[in-house]
């Protein structure tokens, strides 16, 4: 039988192999400053909460955003039960002027009080925008809503004098089609609009045109170091089909470093996608492509950011269908 290692030996393995950890996950790109790459801080977005990848929504008519701030867990005094949890988290939302660049918190009706204190717990999103007839009409704003598990809905009107969650009478998950689950896991190959994932991860990620596979728009390579690899992740395409943003996300096991922002364009140069920011949590694309929003951490405080891009040149809608 091996004789047993003595403790500090043990403890000097266990340093040692921390700190090649983290040797490992640097050689991973680090923290990218958002003001760096051009973009813009929405002053009153800080602490926006994570609600697990769903942060924000954006109104059809690229004029509002929605999003909630995160509860403070130090809050002592602060009832744990789920009504009052539910309460408090819906009064954390701020419906935010994208021209402004103001948020106004939003209230609680009656209807909606009444609905929380008969068990009602809505998921934690940062809500979907509905027309308000149920019918698509390009360019209307409707209203951005909230279910909760039994496909019940609050709203808010963004026109309202005082904006506030009212209780929206419909059947159950009615507005499915316009709020869907996003699906994050990549198959490979799949077609994005006129875009390929030919890798989705491993040692590469490989972003191709659909119709000709040889023209390469983005090509990520993990660190050379064994067991690196990449993490394909947040794949949004504009609604005209021309650009595409995504985060890449280097991992080493059960270690993740920071997901990285790109964004490509159909018409840009091959190999040339644009960098936004890292640590990245969310991306959203204003409805006519030339905006792009995400919840970017910075220096431990968490905000809302935005780029302006430039007009590609040719406004028409792609023929390839999108996923």
């Amino acid at each position: 039988m091996h004789p047993s290692v003595p403790q500090p030996t043990r403890r000097v393995h266990h340093t040692a192999l921390f700190a090649l950890l983290l040797v490992v996950l640097s050689c991973g790109p680090g923290p990218l400053d958002p003001r760096v790459t051009g973009g813009q801080l929405l002053p009153g977005t800080e602490g926006v909460e994570y609600f697990g990848g769903r942060p924000f929504s954006i109104s059809p008519d690229g004029r509002w955003l929605l999003f909630a701030k995160a509860l403070a867990d130090e809050a002592a005094d602060a009832p744990d039960d789920l009504e009052s949890l539910m309460l408090r988290q819906l009064q954390a939302f701020v419906l935010y002027d994208l021209d402004e660049l103001e948020g106004t918190p939003v209230a609680l009706s009656a209807g909606t009080r009444e609905l929380v204190a008969s068990g009602s717990a809505f998921l934690p999103d940062g809500g979907c925008w509905i027309p308000d007839d149920g019918e698509t009409r390009g360019g209307q704003r409707g209203r951005v809503v909230i279910t909760d598990e039994f496909g019940r809905y609050v709203g808010v009107d963004p026109d309202a004098a005082q904006p506030a969650w009212e209780v929206i009478e419909s059947e159950p998950f009615a507005y499915g089609e316009y709020c869907p689950r996003e699906d994050n896991a990549r198959s490979e190959p799949e077609t994005v609009g006129p875009f390929q994932i030919a890798h989705a991860g491993g040692r590469l990620v490989i972003i191709v045109d659909a119709r000709d596979p040889h023209k390469v728009f983005a090509m990520h390579r993990a660190p050379k170091f064994p067991g690196m690899r990449l993490m394909l992740g947040d794949v949004q395409l504009t609604e005209d089909g021309w650009r595409l943003a995504y985060t890449v996300t280097p991992n080493f096991g059960s270690f993740v470093g920071n997901a990285r922002g790109f964004v490509v364009s159909y018409g840009a140069p091959p190999e040339r996608p644009t960098v936004l920011a890292a640590p990245i949590h969310a991306l959203r694309w204003a409805p006519d492509g030339s905006t792009v929003y995400a919840d970017v951490e910075h220096e431990g405080q968490t905000a809302i950011y935005r780029w302006r891009l430039p007009r590609h040149g040719n406004e028409k809608t792609f023929p390839i269908a999108t996923r």
